[in-house]
């Protein structure tokens, strides 16, 4: 923008620029409190509150920051769009979110909503006229008025004939408050309660899409029209009463937003996105910011200064500020790169630049001083009594003195013919130090005093004869100190010498100086930035996580104490024992900057190609930061300290506001950019208070410390309600646990006694059998018995011997009942298995029927093992039960025995001892086989495998676990049969 267009009523700066300040244009989004970005409005109330209507509902401004609206009960109103807020009776105003009106008393208040249009549509934004509130609304395919007033709508008479759909009818708010009511190009306004049309408008197609009244009762429309009619129009003392006339600076552009402020200036922001400004001067085009392309609605504030709504937040242009003035030459001359400044007792203002010696005049130019060469001038300076003083940096040797008789060109000191000026700097006595570069191939460097019209060389040492001073400055004693290329020189008793301070700068080149408070000076190295040397001659520097600035540096001191430093990144200030920077988004066009000086309020700087700027201080020294303190809140299991800092009407960009905090009186934290951290991790469980404090780049803090007393909770589970809930829940568990514990054992207790039942189910039907058995045996001990009577002396076999293996037999078979019942144990021996399978190959095959063929596979070696012989039997005849039970009236039923070896792995899952090798009994079928769970469950008692319970397969299992074997079952598919595997160990010795 453009500095000093400010309205005839604001007082304008001497000189005037045409710097464009960035820093101006403020923005505001939904970070600043707007609940959207996308703002279709901004108005001014009459009490100066600036609102806008945005996406989600209206907002209003505190000076600092935008506040939502609400209700009477505090909840935020329902997230729909507001199109306008009007301003209405006093400091109320009016506005329509979604379907319902709400009219708020003032800033701050409360949205009391009004009851709703029977039997209509809004068609209009609402306005508020003297304590009234008028919208159009559709009914029944016509615009209807209506008029909310003593707590009813009412319907309005229509101004002349019903406009057609197509004419998009509007309110406006007149001057004095009237309302006005434009259909097309006509233009209706309401008095003393009676509708008349004003003078009639000219054109005959458009609309009028805006109107506004200037404080001269100058009235203004925006008409919008597809022919040159488009644009704006007036109406009043400038242009003729009762004419209206179009101003040409539109020519058939229309403005998107307008508006008029309380001095008579305008402005406008095109559909191109251009920017026109009208004050007493007429109207000017500006150069637009690209943010205000999406502008939709401009305001005047009290102060007059601009809003503006865009798609983007709203923007407030400042044009009432005097912050920054430019001098510059408008094309690429010399004269806008400076290279040093100075500022006469009287306030006037020289600069040495790369094309000769400059007075900054009004109108934001640079003049340059014809009687001297167009050269590049590096050192300037007023004398006491009013001389200016101007050294070249290479263009020419001396230096040259301007007085009442004009320039006169002086090289009558010794050296001074071979030397180029780098600075001129007048000591607190009045003495000129002219200090000086080697100039040309045989030119030395050196020191120079002025004392009225004489120039004397300064007496050097060894040390530093010929050397280049840059700079010289005095400090709290009288004391002055020179930086130079071979380091940094201290003047004690009237010889100036080279202190012993050049380790602790690092190698680095002193290149200018400042006094610091406390007896000894700042000094701005080449490449290191900045450090302090104490009187001491010890060296401080900045800390390395704190602000400061770096590369090469030049160095003020102001009057009021503060510490001024430009380096490529911009100006510094050091203030309270930190540094602040001025960036660009205070206004500095670049940051090539390098000579400061100051004056006052006042901070002059030359740049390196873009001329001399002013910045006032007034401003932002009254910048007082304002805070505000979020309640704290967990994040990612961290308890967040927030708060939000900002300087009222963006006089200081956020970015450049410094802020510490502190908890219960703790040490404060560093200056910081920072508005969230974390909060201590050991952080009692208390009530704590959290003080913050914010800091401008001038040091302006708030008033006093932003305070929030808020309480850390304990731990979830150490709250009184949570401890209760834990015992109760505790006491619950341990009755359940009694609980479960005793039915766990009534449950072991019933499974028992089942187990015991079962068992004796299977010790009936295997006694069963065996009394079966028994019987046949005892027929054969009876049949036996006769014969013995009827062959005696026979030399056949002995019946009795027959009757004796019988009855052996028969008791061997008692004895395995009374082993599976558990009323005794075994009694194992080493027996044949091989020779056990061939004996009861013929009583097992007979079980099965004639279409089932049996397999025997068994060696004719012997196989021992510890076992019985009838238990062994009772086992095939189980097996071969099962199988029987599972095929139909044809299949196969196979046993195969053979010696396997196992690994010791498989042995241990077993359970078959140590020996390497087993004897393996593989009994199969052809019959249904097993599922996969059926294989799991095969052997407990009861289990049903083939529709049938499977007791024939515990009493195997609890068999072959007798004799120290193993048994599993393998699962198979439907239709492929079963497999069972007995695995026995072997005995030490073989059976013949």
């Amino acid at each position: 923008m453009l500095l000093g267009l400010a309205s005839p009523a604001v007082p304008t700066a001497v000189a005037q620029t045409t710097l464009v300040e960035e820093w101006r244009w403020v923005h505001f989004g939904v970070a600043e409190g707007l609940p959207s970005p996308v703002v279709h409005s901004v108005s001014r109330a009459r009490d100066g509150t600036m609102w806008a209507a945005t996406d989600r509902g209206p907002a209003w401004f505190d000076g600092y920051r935008w506040q939502v609206v609400r209700d009477q009960a505090g909840r935020t109103l329902p997230t729909a769009t507001t199109g306008y807020v009007a301003p209405a009776a006093d400091s109320s105003v009016v506005f329509r979110t979604g379907q319902t009106v709400y009219r708020v008393a003032g800033r701050g208040e409360a949205a009391r909503p009004i009851p709703p249009v029977p039997g209509g549509e809004w068609a209009s934004r609402v306005i508020g006229v003297r304590g009234e509130i008028w919208a159009i609304v559709a009914r029944d395919a016509e615009w209807m008025l209506t008029r909310f007033a003593d707590g009813a709508w009412r319907t309005e008479p229509w101004p002349g004939p019903s406009p057609a759909p197509s004419y998009d009818p509007q309110l406006h708010v007149g001057s004095e408050g009237r309302a006005l009511l434009s259909v097309g190009t006509s233009l209706w306004e309401r008095r003393a309660g009676v509708w008349r049309q004003i003078a009639p408008f000219a054109p005959a197609r458009g609309m009028i899409r805006m109107f506004a009244t200037t404080p001269s009762l100058e009235e203004r429309i925006v008409l919008r029209s597809p022919d040159s009619v488009q644009g704006v129009w007036a109406r009043g003392p400038s242009v003729g009463a009762g004419q209206w006339q179009k101003f040409p600076e539109f020519g058939r552009e229309s403005p998107a937003a307008f508006d008029i402020g309380l001095d008579g200036s305008a402005v406008a922001i095109l559909d191109a996105g251009d920017f026109l400004y009208c004050d007493s001067n007429g109207w000017r085009r500006l150069p637009a910011p690209t943010f205000l392309g999406t502008a939709t609605a401009a305001a005047f504030d009290a102060m007059g200064d601009v809003w503006f709504s865009t798609r983007d937040g709203v923007v407030l242009w400042r044009r009432t500020s005097e912050r920054w003035t430019q001098w510059r030459e408008p094309s690429a001359s010399g004269l806008n790169r400076v290279n040093g400044l100075a500022i006469s007792a009287g306030g006037q203002l020289a600069a040495a630049t790369a094309e000769g010696v400059a007075y900054p005049e009004s109108g934001g130019v640079l003049r340059r001083d014809a009687a001297l060469p167009p050269i590049a001038f590096t050192a300037i300076a007023w004398g006491g009594d009013g001389t200016l003083w101007a050294g070249s940096g290479g263009g020419a040797t001396g230096v040259f003195q301007r007085s009442a008789a004009g320039w006169r060109h002086r090289t009558d000191a010794p050296g001074l013919d071979q030397a180029a000026l780098h600075r001129i700097i007048v000591g607190r006595d009045g003495v000129l130090w002219l200090l000086g570069l080697p100039y040309g191939r045989t030119g030395r460097g050196g020191l120079w005093k002025a004392v009225g019209a004489r120039i004397d060389a300064v007496l050097l040492p060894e040390s530093l004869t010929g050397a280049r001073f840059y700079d010289m400055t005095e400090d709290a004693t009288g004391r002055r100190w020179f930086a130079t290329d071979r380091g940094v020189a201290r003047e004690r008793d009237g010889t100036i010498e080279l202190i012993d301070v050049a380790s602790g700068l690092g190698g680095d080149q002193p290149f200018s100086l400042a006094p610091s408070d406390d007896g000894g000076v700042w000094v701005g190295l080449r490449m290191r930035g900045v450090v302090k040397i104490r009187a001491d001659l010890s060296i401080e520097r900045s800390s390395a996580d704190a602000p400061h600035p770096l590369g090469q540096v030049t160095l003020h001191r102001a009057a009021d104490g503060k510490v001024w430093a430009t380096n490529p990144d911009g100006i510094w200030v050091h203030i309270g024992g930190s540094w602040s920077i001025l960036t660009q988004s205070f206004g500095l066009p670049t940051p090539a900057v390098w000579p400061v000086v100051s004056r006052g309020g006042d901070v002059y700087v030359g740049t390196m190609g873009a001329g001399v700027l002013r910045l006032r201080l007034g401003e932002l020294e009254g910048a007082r930061p304002r805070v505000s303190v979020w309640e704290p809140r967990v994040e990612e299991g961290r308890l967040m300290l927030r708060w939000n800092v900002a300087v009222e009407r963006g006089r200081v960009p956020p970015e450049n506001v410094a802020s510490r905090w502190r908890l219960d009186d703790r040490a404060w934290s560093p200056w910081s950019a920072e508005t969230a951290v974390p909060a201590p991790v050991t952080l009692p469980w208390r009530r704590h208070v959290l003080q913050v404090e914010a800091r401008t780049p001038l040091g302006v803090t708030n008033a006093q410390p932003a305070e929030l007393t808020f309480r850390v909770p304990p731990p979830a589970w150490w709250r009184r309600e949570v401890l209760v809930v834990v015992a109760v829940l505790v006491a619950l568990l341990a009755w359940l646990t009694v609980l479960l514990t005793r039915r766990r054992r009534q449950q072991d207790a019933m499974a028992r006694r089942v187990r015991e039942a079962e068992r004796m189910e299977l010790v009936g039907s295997f006694a069963a059998g065996m009394a079966h058995e028994l019987n046949n045996l005892l027929t054969t001990i009876s049949v036996n018995a006769e014969l013995v009577e009827d062959a005696a002396g026979s030399e056949a076999p002995s019946p009795s011997e027959e009757i004796r293996r019988a009855a052996m037999q028969a008791a061997a078979q008692l004895r395995s009942v009374l082993a599976f019942t558990r009323d005794r144990e075994l009694v194992l021996t080493t027996i044949d298995l091989a020779e056990v399978l061939r004996q009861q190959q013929a009583p097992v095959s007979a079980l099965f029927p004639s279409g089932i063929e049996a397999r025997w596979h068994v060696p004719s070696d012997p196989v021992p093992v510890k076992a019985e012989t009838n238990a062994l039997a009772a086992i095939l005849r189980a097996l071969a039960e099962h199988s029987r039970d599972s095929m139909t009236a044809t299949g196969w039923f196979d046993v195969t025995l053979r010696i396997v070896a196992l690994n010791a792995a498989r042995r241990a899952d077993l359970g078959v001892g140590d020996a390497p090798e087993v004897a393996e009994l593989v009994v199969s079928d052809s019959g249904a086989g097993m599922t996969a769970e059926q294989s799991v469950h095969a052997l407990e008692p009861a289990y049903p495998t083939r529709d049938a319970p499977a007791s024939s397969l515990s009493l195997v299992y609890g068999l072959v676990r007798r004799f120290g074997g193993a048994v599993t079952v393998e699962p198979s598919l439907a239709g492929e049969g079963g497999r069972l595997r007995l695995y026995f160990p072997l005995a030490g010795a073989r059976v013949a």
